[in-house]
């Protein structure tokens, strides 16, 4: 599944290391991609920049995945150009599967609940009353230098919201997915962020959905 791609390499990313209005073709059609606020795009003029984009696509190319775009905070991607920090902790990224780049999603919300439905078939959210009790039992599971699902947070007719968790050596780190259908193209929509709480985890949720819903404001 290609969220479970997603999560492969923020995995393989996290452990190795505003209106934006960025312009990509999938499959021939035009999609605008907006920037959430308070983040700044990566740029090909830092080479910090083209790192994290070559890392990142990289690992989403062994997954079957294409990167499309990626954005950051804006002061802490300004501390890593500058040499201030290695990681970034808080960036969006914009990715579609190769395989189906040609593909023309003819029912959005059939997919957007094929997507939820096949996350939830693996249990990872069946048992469990609420986001709260989802993260904990996620905590409980996940194992240094792994992820683990949590499971579904939120489902209606624009988008699918799953979430991670990444136990890195030094801290925990939250990646909230989406899956959304844009102009009859899937859409991946991730927001990565270290992970403290339930509470925070509905704000960075929050945010997350703003940003789905630029992306279908973009494109109508």
């Amino acid at each position: 599944m290609h969220i479970l791609r997603i999560g492969a390499a923020f995995l393989a990313l996290a452990v190795a290391s505003g209106a934006w209005a960025a312009e990509v073709t999938i499959g021939g059609v035009p999609i605008t991609l907006p920037v959430p606020a308070g983040f700044c795009e990566l740029s090909a003029d830092h080479s910090s920049d083209i790192r994290m984009q070559t890392d990142f696509g990289g690992s989403l190319e062994r997954t079957g995945s294409r990167l499309l775009a990626i954005s950051a905070d804006c002061r802490q991607l300004a501390d890593r150009r500058a040499g201030k920090r290695l990681v970034l902790d808080d960036y969006a990224v914009f990715g579609t599967t190769v395989a189906g780049m040609n593909r023309v999603v003819a029912s959005p919300k059939g997919y957007i609940h094929e997507a939820c439905a096949g996350l939830r078939a693996q249990g990872a959210s069946s048992q469990v009353p609420d986001i709260k009790s989802m993260l904990e039992g996620a905590l409980a599971r996940v194992k240094v230098d792994s992820q683990e699902l949590v499971g579904v947070l939120a489902e209606d007719d624009t988008a699918c919201y799953a979430a991670f968790i990444l136990k890195a050596r030094h801290k925990t780190m939250l990646m909230l997915f989406s899956s959304a259908v844009v102009k009859s193209k899937a859409i991946d929509v991730s927001r990565h962020a270290d992970y403290r709480d339930a509470d925070a985890t509905l704000g960075v949720l929050a945010k997350l959905k703003d940003t789905v819903e630029a992306l279908y404001a973009a494109n109508k």
